[in-house]
């Protein structure tokens, strides 16, 4: 328990989601490029997906119950469900992979999973108290720009 709640648990976690973060960024300007990923990216997706794995099991392990029900239990889910669309990326790859005349809609779908992944990016900016002021003033402005677009039609 006290290896997940100690910071540097917490700063390696970070450092793992935001190197995620940037090998979508490098991958996805490969693909743009070349058609296709290189096999490096695969393997590293792979091996992030591995500690993502890992982090989970020990911080459940570590946290019990709590984990899933304690007062991040909205980011841990966040956390499970992204590592489940990682997985459904790399399957999907995987086959795409195995077809050279895969579909372009498997392609796309391939890219969206790629897209939610870097959604754990917003996982890492919970403790950044600018970032979340910046969130609550974004979210409660869009009614006041909902309703200056219908006035302008």
């Amino acid at each position: 328990k006290n290896v997940v709640l100690s910071a540097s648990f917490d700063c390696l976690s970070g450092c793992m989601v935001l190197c995620n973060g940037v090998l979508i960024g490098l991958e996805t300007d490969d693909i743009a490029k070349n058609g296709q990923s290189a096999t490096l990216y695969w393997t590293c997706a792979i091996l992030l997906n591995v500690w993502y794995l890992l982090e989970l099991l020990m911080r459940t392990l570590g946290l019990g119950k709590e984990f899933w029900c304690g007062k991040d239990k909205r980011w841990n889910w966040l956390d499970l469900v992204m590592f489940i669309s990682s997985l459904v990326d790399m399957i999907a790859e995987h086959l795409a992979r195995q077809d050279p005349h895969s579909s372009g809609a498997a392609n796309r779908t391939i890219r969206l999973f790629r897209v939610a992944r870097v959604c754990r990016v917003i996982r890492c900016l919970r403790h950044v108290r600018e970032f979340r002021k910046l969130v609550f003033s974004m979210a409660t402005s869009m009614q006041t720009l909902f309703w200056s677009m219908m006035l302008m039609v």
